[in-house]
């Protein structure tokens, strides 16, 4: 029963316990167990971010970001977006692009989530690169366009990117862009497979 889950929950959030602090304010947020209470949910989101638990940096960073029950900065959103690099290996830009895609906090975005890519690409990131060809590859924003997804994949693969690497290895073997071709659709899959991406 949710009650119950609450008051265990909040047992654990209350003795420091940085996930279960985030799965409270999360509770709280959605009024599972408890009276909806966005803002305290919020104050327990930071919390746990405060003792460097991924989810809750983010949701927190977010929060921040688009000013959604505290006052907005963007550049300490950002930051703390960042400080998230060791962990999701993408840079706070891409997060930020990849949350306008999906996320409550900002709304779906496609025009603000590609200009974060397009910025995190400039700055040298393969993310940035990798997330403008899921956008073309998909139809995100734009007509569906797959010969300029791969361009972009395939920057994001000189980069290093083993994500990327795998996509152009599903391209061909789809055949999507190049002739279907198992034995080189391995061979990326075996690149993308080698690294820790």
């Amino acid at each position: 029963d949710l009650a119950k889950a609450f008051k265990l929950m909040k047992e654990a959030a209350d003795g420091g316990y940085a996930p279960a602090q985030y799965n409270l304010g999360r509770m709280l947020a959605l009024g599972m167990g408890a009276k909806a209470d966005e803002a305290q949910g919020l104050a327990w989101v930071k919390k746990s971010a405060e003792r460097g638990y991924g989810p809750a940096k983010l949701a927190y960073g977010l929060s921040l970001f688009a000013g959604k029950q505290v006052p907005k900065d963007e550049v300490e959103g950002l930051r703390i977006l960042d400080s998230l690099k060791p962990e999701s290996k993408m840079d706070g830009l891409s997060l930020l692009g990849c949350a306008y895609l999906s996320s409550p906090y900002l709304g779906i975005d496609f025009k603000a989530a590609k200009a974060c890519f397009v910025q995190s690409s400039s700055a040298g990131s393969a993310w940035g690169d990798y997330w403008i060809g899921y956008m073309y590859g998909n139809g995100l924003g734009t007509d569906q366009n797959r010969n300029e997804a791969l361009r972009w994949y395939q920057k994001a693969a000189s980069r290093g990117s083993g994500a990327a690497m795998a996509r152009i290895g599903m391209y061909y073997d789809r055949g999507w862009g190049f002739k279907r071709d198992p034995q080189a659709a391995l061979s990326w899959y075996q690149k993308a497979a080698a690294l820790d991406d």
